[in-house]
């Protein structure tokens, strides 16, 4: 994973930071998965965690992202390079 220099933190966090959205490393690893095209079930499966947490960071992420809908917030975080 590309990191800021002199920092452990994924190069993309510091910009999150810089918007204002301050997604967790979570979150960010749900987007991620929604893009990886990953059933949020599957996803909360392999993480370890329960639907009703991966459904929390959704609605997290899309207040967030000002997202309408899941693929919105995939949408707008590839936009502004927050996802791969």
């Amino acid at each position: 994973m590309e990191t800021d220099s002199g920092s452990k933190k994924p190069k993309h966090w510091s910009m999150y930071n810089r918007l204002g959205h301050k997604l967790s490393p979570y979150q960010l690893q749900v987007l991620q998965a929604l893009a990886d095209g990953m059933f949020l079930k599957e996803f909360a499966f392999k993480a370890g965690r329960t639907g009703a947490s991966v459904n929390d960071a959704t609605v997290l992420f899309r207040q967030k992202l000002g997202a309408r809908n899941n693929s919105h917030a995939v949408a707008i975080a590839l936009r502004k390079g927050l996802i791969h």
